[in-house]
C-alpha cells in the first residue's frame, strides 16, 4: 500500500469516529435534558374599539318575540300556581267568611236598635230645623252709604281759602324802577361794587317777600355807609310809590 492510500484511509476513519461521537453526544442531550414546555405569560387582551352596530329589523323582531314568549310562559306558571293553591285550601274558608258576615250584620242591627231611642227623644228644635225652607229668600240689611266728601268745584279757590293780602312791589313797574334806581346809584359816593347788588336786592325782597323787607335792606345799607342818607330816602319813596296789595 502506498502512503497516499494510508493517509486517505486514516482520514476516513477519523471522520467516521467524529460522526459517531457527535451522534452519541446528541443522544445523551436528548435523554438528559427533559423537554420543558414554554410558559407563556397571559397577555392582556387588546381592547378593540367596538363600533355599535344598529340592530336590524329582523333581529329586533326576533328579540321582541322571544320576550313576549317568555312573559307568556311566566304568566301561565303564575296562574297554575294560583290554581293549585286555591284547590289545596280547605272548603271551610267559605263557612268562616259566612259566619263573619253574619256576626257583623248582627252587630250592626244591635247598634241601630240601641240608637233608635236617641233619635226619637230629640227635642223639638231639630224638627223645626228640618222643616226650615232652604230655598227661601234671605234678606240682608244694606246700610246706607256714607255721604262722600264733595269734590272740589271749578270756582272754589285753591290754597285753603282766602289769604291776607301783603304789601309788595308791583311787577308791572319793574322797568320804571330799574331806570330810576340806576340814576340814583350813579352817585359818586357809591362804589360800583354795590350798585348792582342794591338794585337787585331791593326789588327782589319787595316783589317776592314784602315791602317791609325791602325797607329793612335799605336801612341796613345806610347803616353800613354804602348808601348816603339822601339816596336812601329816595329809594324809600320809590318803594312806597310802587307798592300794591296782593
Amino acid at each position: 500500500m502506498s502512503i497516499a492510500e494510508r493517509r486517505r484511509r486514516s482520514l476516513e476513519a477519523l471522520k467516521n469516529k467524529q460522526k459517531e461521537s457527535k451522534t452519541a453526544i446528541d443522544e445523551k442531550k436528548e435523554t438528559s435534558t427533559p423537554i420543558i414546555p414554554e410558559i407563556k405569560l397571559p397577555q392582556q387582551p387588546i381592547q378593540q374599539k367596538s363600533t355599535p352596530t344598529a340592530p336590524t329589523l329582523p333581529d329586533r323582531r326576533s328579540q321582541l318575540e322571544a320576550r313576549t314568549a317568555a312573559s307568556v310562559e311566566t304568566s301561565k306558571q303564575v296562574m297554575e300556581e294560583k290554581r293549585i293553591i286555591e284547590s289545596e285550601q280547605p272548603s271551610s274558608t267559605d263557612d268562616l267568611i259566612k259566619e263573619e258576615t253574619e256576626l257583623t250584620s248582627e252587630k250592626t242591627e244591635t247598634i241601630l236598635i240601641e240608637e233608635e231611642p236617641d233619635i226619637v227623644s230629640l227635642p223639638d228644635d231639630t224638627s223645626k230645623r228640618e222643616s226650615i225652607n232652604v230655598f227661601r229668600e234671605i234678606k240682608t240689611k244694606v246700610s246706607k252709604a256714607q255721604s262722600k266728601p264733595k269734590g272740589r268745584r271749578k270756582f272754589d279757590k285753591k290754597g285753603g281759602g282766602r289769604q291776607a293780602k301783603v304789601k309788595k312791589l308791583d311787577r308791572r313797574k319793574y322797568l320804571e324802577y330799574k331806570y330810576s334806581a340806576r340814576d340814583l346809584l350813579e352817585h359818586e359816593s357809591i362804589s360800583e361794587e354795590h350798585r348792582s347788588n342794591v338794585l337787585g336786592q331791593v326789588w327782589a325782597k319787595g316783589e317776592r317777600i314784602g315791602v317791609d323787607d325791602a325797607l329793612a335792606f335799605i336801612d341796613q345799607k345806610e347803616a353800613e355807609l354804602i348808601l348816603p342818607k339822601d339816596i336812601a330816602n329816595a329809594f324809600r319813596k320809590m318803594v312806597d310809590d310802587f307798592t300794591i296789595r296782593r
